[in-house]
C-alpha cells in the first residue's frame, strides 16, 4: 500500500498536475493537494473492505433488484416503441448497418468497436491480438447494445439468444481476479453501462424478466461491488469519470443509493478539476471531449429521471462542453481528430447524444436531425420539433483561451488552430502544439492522424510526434 502512494506521489503526471495548479492559481496549489490526497487515503481503506466483500458476493449470489419491475434509468420500456419509430423514419440507413451487424453476431462474427471483426464461433474472452484495445472492446460488449436494439427494430428471438448465450459464457469464463485486463476498471464500467441499457431494451423479450434479468442483476451487483473497490484514483484522468459514470447510473437504475450518492460527489468535483473554465477537457483531445461530454449528458439525464438537484455551476460547465464539441463536429459529422481517439465509440454515436443533450439540457435549443443520428434518439425527448431540420446556430468562430484552440467555421470551410498554453503534453495529448486542420465541402486538406495505436511502438511514438502534424520544424524540432 505505502508502495503504491509513493508511486503516486513521485509520478510525473502527478507533479505536472500539481504544476498546472500552480500557474493557475496559486491557493488552489495549497488547497486541493491536501483534498487530493485526504481522499485517496479514504477510498483506499475502502478498497480493501470492498475486495472481500466482492468475494463473498461472488461466492453467495445475491439478487439486487426485483426482477417484477422495469428498472429505472434513462431509456424507460414504456417509451421504446415511439422512439424506435421516429429512428427508423429519420435514420433509416443507421437502423439498416445496426441490424446488419447484430446479424453479423448471430451468424458468429463479431465486430468490434476498434474496427476489426472477429471469428467467435467458439468464444474465447482471452484471444492473443496484436494490440490490447481489441481485447478491452471484446470485453466491454458494445456489440451487445447492438443486439439489443436489434431486437427492438426486428423483434427476432435470434438476438436475444445469441445475447443471452454469450452472456451466460462471459459470466461462467470470467469470475473476478486482480490484475487481470479483463477485469480492469475502466473495462468493468463500460459493461455495467452497456449491460444497463441492454436490459431497458430488452425488457419484453420473451422470458427476459423470468430467465435472463436475474442473472444479469447478480452479475452487475459483482460489478458494481468491485469497481467500488478498485476505482481509479492514482491520478486525475477521465478514467476516474467514467468509474463514477458507472456507478451513479447503476446506482439509479438499481436503486442504490450509496452507489449514486458517492459516484455524484466524484463527477462533481472531478468536472471542475479535469475540465477548463472555456469548457474543454483537459486531456488535450477532441475525441474525449466527445466522449466525456457525453458520459456527464447521461449523468445529468439520469438526475433528471429521479429529481435529483443538480446545480447551477454544473449546468452551467456542461452547457459549455456541448457548446464546444458542437463546435468541433464539422457539417458532415467528422471530427478533427487533435490528439488520441478514443476505441470504445465512433463519432457519429457521440454527435447524436450531445445533439439530444443540447436539446434536453439547454432551454430554447431545437434538436438539428442531421447530427442527432439514431443514437441520439433514445436520449431524446420525443416531439414534432424532430420533423424539421433547424440549425444549431454555433458561432461562426470560436476561441478557448485556456485549452488554447482557435476554431474558424465560414461557409464550407472549418480549421481549427491548436496552441495549448500549459505548453506541454497531458494524457490524451500530442506534440501538436501551433498544428492546423484545415476541412473544406467535405475534403480533410490539412489532417491530423491521431493515434495509430495505444501500444508503445514505434508507429505509436511517430503518431504523437511533432512531424506528424501539420506544424513548422527546424533542424528536427518544433
Amino acid at each position: 500500500m505505502f508502495r503504491k502512494f509513493w508511486h503516486f506521489l513521485s509520478s510525473a503526471e502527478t507533479w505536472r498536475y500539481l504544476h498546472w495548479r500552480w500557474r493557475q492559481n496559486k491557493l488552489a496549489f495549497f488547497l486541493v493537494p491536501w483534498q487530493w490526497l485526504g481522499t485517496v487515503f479514504a477510498i483506499w481503506l475502502e478498497r480493501w473492505l470492498a475486495y472481500f466483500s466482492t468475494l463473498v458476493l461472488y461466492s453467495k449470489p445475491r439478487i439486487g433488484h426485483s426482477s417484477s419491475t422495469p428498472i429505472v434509468f434513462l431509456i424507460e420500456p414504456s417509451e421504446i416503441p415511439r422512439r424506435k419509430l421516429v429512428a427508423q423514419h429519420l435514420y433509416p440507413q443507421q437502423v439498416a448497418k445496426l441490424i446488419g451487424d447484430a446479424d453479423l453476431i448471430c451468424g458468429d462474427r463479431l465486430p468490434l468497436a476498434t474496427n476489426i471483426e472477429l471469428d467467435f464461433s467458439l468464444p474465447n474472452w482471452r484471444l492473443s491480438l496484436a494490440d490490447a484495445e481489441h481485447l478491452f472492446s471484446l470485453n466491454r460488449w458494445l456489440y451487445g447494445v447492438t443486439l439489443a436494439k436489434a431486437w427492438v427494430y426486428q423483434q427476432d428471438v435470434r438476438y436475444v439468444q445469441r445475447w443471452h448465450q454469450l452472456f451466460v459464457h462471459w459470466v461462467e469464463a470470467n469470475p473476478p481476479k486482480e490484475n487481470d485486463p479483463i477485469w480492469e476498471s475502466y473495462s468493468v464500467s463500460e459493461r455495467i453501462v452497456n449491460w444497463c441499457l441492454c436490459a431497458c431494451w430488452f425488457w419484453d423479450a420473451p422470458e427476459f424478466e423470468e430467465k435472463f434479468f436475474p442473472l444479469l442483476t447478480q452479475t452487475l451487483a459483482i460489478h458494481a461491488q468491485w469497481l467500488y473497490g478498485h476505482i481509479e484514483i492514482h491520478s486525475a484522468h477521465n478514467h476516474l469519470i467514467n468509474n463514477a459514470r458507472a456507478l451513479y447510473l447503476y446506482g439509479v437504475g438499481f436503486d442504490v443509493g450509496f452507489y449514486r450518492t458517492w459516484a455524484w460527489v466524484i463527477l462533481e468535483r472531478e468536472l471542475f478539476r479535469q475540465t477548463l473554465p472555456d469548457g474543454m477537457l483537459g486531456e488535450q483531445s477532441t475525441h474525449y471531449h466527445l466522449l466525456l461530454t457525453r458520459t456527464y449528458i447521461e449523468v445529468l439525464l439520469a438526475a433528471q429521471k429521479i429529481h435529483q438537484p443538480v446545480s447551477i455551476n454544473m449546468l452551467r460547465r456542461v452547457q459549455l462542453m456541448i457548446r464546444v464539441a458542437q463546435a468541433f463536429i464539422r457539417p458532415d459529422g467528422s471530427l478533427p481528430i487533435v490528439g488520441d481517439f478514443s476505441p470504445d465509440t465512433n463519432v457519429e454515436n457521440l454527435a447524436g447524444v450531445i445533439e439530444a443533450g443540447a436539446a434536453r439540457l439547454i432551454d430554447g435549443y431545437r434538436p438539428d436531425i442531421r447530427f442527432l443520428t439514431e443514437n441520439g434518439i433514445w436520449w431524446m425527448d420525443i416531439g414534432n420539433e424532430l420533423e424539421k431540420s433547424n440549425s444549431r446556430g454555433v458561432a461562426p468562430s470560436i476561441y478557448l483561451p485556456q485549452a488554447g484552440y482557435w476554431l474558424c467555421q465560414q461557409h464550407l470551410w472549418h480549421i481549427l488552430f491548436v496552441a495549448d498554453p500549459r505548453g506541454h503534453v497531458i494524457r490524451h495529448g500530442h506534440v501538436d502544439a501551433l498544428s492546423l486542420c484545415i476541412w473544406h465541402d467535405g475534403y480533410e486538406l490539412l489532417i491530423d492522424s491521431g493515434n495509430f495505436t495505444y501500444q508503445s511502438d514505434e508507429w505509436a511514438n511517430y503518431f504523437r510526434s511533432a512531424r506528424a502534424h501539420n506544424l513548422f520544424m527546424i533542424d528536427g524540432f518544433n
